[in-house]
């Protein structure tokens, strides 16, 4: 099929065999090739959204009209489906209404339905939930609460305090614990256990609004530290004003007069006006400490080499991706910059629409989709098109699968197993303090999602102490029979796989 660079293919040929293989393949087969295309050409990104859009308005929306009688389970799923695709590919303002019909629907049948019925609707209203903060979110409609807004029951105020952190870090003259919190969570619960620093980001739906709520409303609130980010993800002219603008927007949304780490990812490499971006953001008093969010090496050196001090980097690094052992540590060491690491787990058992998250900045990071733990020991290779799969488990499957194969998987978290038993903790302990175990690694970004997976106990079971010569020799035997030092090449440094 003819590629154009034009945000829509005027006229393009499908040849018959070709067609025959479209015709054909199954749903999630078609899936598996698209997501494939799109990684290796990302150049046709725009017209794949382009015309997502034109098949949403001329096809989708038409056949999903408000139905007139009871809605039932067909019309609430395909509805959902049309929803998160017209969010996907830019349709948000006009998604707005279909998730109000889509509420509502939703609403009425849980409240005529049976008993069968109920689990299946409140299931269904929970994904909702998410869907309508990331359609608002999307339009970046103005939710601004005034400065010192305060939660209304505030009893818990006077009886959590921070207490000592088990392992810290220096980040620009400030200890920070090793972990960093990723989740919107419940604040109270993962301070009283350690957790004071949080990771969120300008588009992680409402995730700075409530940090900035609940930090206003926090006697201790100097004893927290909030890490946001400014992403730049589509082309743009860069001035100084712009970039105020969008540390105005944080600050107003975290509700404070200074953000304590503002990290900064610019998709063009290219473009080399990240280098201004970065240097007004270096010269705006708002910013405490400045750090990047997947700079591969050669361009984190340039960010130095320009004079622009950085404190931190954002990337991805685990036991079947590490990546940052091979160019990145040793810069690190050179500058006193930190990694901030997700990733680390393969990945928490994240939902694409549970967008109000920020990250417990811990020493360690997102466990590798939540593949790195004990409930994927023994069990068979999974359905990636699965509806209890994640797209954040779909991701770090890939790493695994580049890494090596299922069964050289296995032979890793059998091994975690033993360690972990040696230790009294759990794999996912074992393969986070890998990570930590490192001297260039800060902290590790553990995902918490409010009352679902917030595991604030077991992952503070990963600090405190260290993998011995024996682990590390356990562990780097099966390394050996995988394709770690390949990954660098196939995908390129930390971030490549972002452009």
């Amino acid at each position: 099929m003819a590629v154009s660079s034009q945000p829509r293919v005027k006229a393009a040929h499908v040849n018959m065999m070709t067609d025959t293989i479209i015709k054909n393949l199954p749903a999630d087969g078609l899936r598996v090739v698209v997501r494939s295309l799109l990684a290796a050409h990302p150049e046709i990104t725009g017209t794949f959204e382009a015309e997502t859009r034109r098949y949403v308005q001329e096809t989708a929306l038409p056949a999903a009209p408000r139905p007139t009688t009871k809605a039932g389970a067909q019309w609430l799923d395909s509805t959902r489906n049309t929803v998160r695709c017209m969010v996907g590919c830019g349709l948000c303002y006009q998604a707005l209404p279909l998730v109000g019909d889509l509420v509502k629907e939703a609403l009425d049948t849980l409240l005529q339905g049976d008993g069968e019925e109920e689990s299946w609707v409140s299931n269904t209203m929970a994904s909702i939930d998410g869907d309508v903060v990331q359609a608002i979110t999307a339009v970046q409609r103005p939710y601004w609460y005034p400065q010192g807004a305060r939660i209304r029951q505030q009893t818990w105020a006077k009886q959590v305090t921070p207490p000592e952190f088990t392992e810290t870090f220096a980040l620009d003259g400030r200890e920070l614990p090793r972990s960093i919190l990723g989740t919107v969570a419940t604040f109270v619960k993962h301070v009283r256990g350690g957790f004071t620093a949080f990771d969120m980001a300008d588009h992680y739906g409402d995730a700075e609004i409530i940090f900035g709520r609940f930090r206003s409303a926090y006697p201790h609130r100097d004893a927290l530290f909030a890490a946001t980010k400014y992403c730049v993800f589509h082309p743009l002219t860069v001035t100084r004003d712009a970039v105020r603008a969008n540390v105005s927007e944080r600050c107003q949304r975290l509700q404070t007069q200074r953000i304590d780490l503002l990290q900064f990812h610019w998709q063009f490499y290219h473009d080399p006006q990240y280098l201004d971006a970065l240097r007004y953001l270096a010269e705006d008093e708002r910013v405490g400490a400045l750090g990047l969010c997947n700079f591969d090496t050669h361009y984190m050196e340039e960010v130095l080499q320009n004079g622009i001090k950085v404190h931190s980097n954002q990337v991805q690094f685990s036991l079947v991706d590490s990546r940052p052992t091979v160019r990145m540590g040793e810069l690190c060491q050179k500058h006193d910059i930190k990694l901030l690491t997700y990733g680390t787990l393969v990945s928490v058992a994240s939902n694409q629409n549970d967008i109000s998250s920020c990250h417990l900045l811990m020493t360690s990071s997102w466990q590798c989709g939540g593949f790195l733990a004990e409930k994927w020991l023994g069990r068979a290779e999974p359905d990636l098109y699965d509806e209890s799969i994640t797209p954040s488990q779909r991701k770090y499957h890939g790493m695994i699968r580049s890494w090596g194969d299922w069964a050289l998987f296995q032979e890793l978290l059998n091994t975690l197993k033993v360690i972990g038993e040696k230790h009294k903790v759990s794999v996912s302990n074992v393969s986070t303090r890998w990570v930590l175990d490192f001297p260039y690694v800060g902290a590790v970004i553990v995902g918490a999602r409010m009352g679902i997976s917030e595991h604030t106990e077991e992952n503070m079971a990963s600090l405190g102490w260290s993998l011995d010569e024996e682990d590390q020799r356990s562990i780097e035997l099966v390394l050996q029979k995988s394709r770690q030092h390949e990954i660098f090449e196939a995908m390129g440094d930390c971030g490549g796989e972002y452009r």
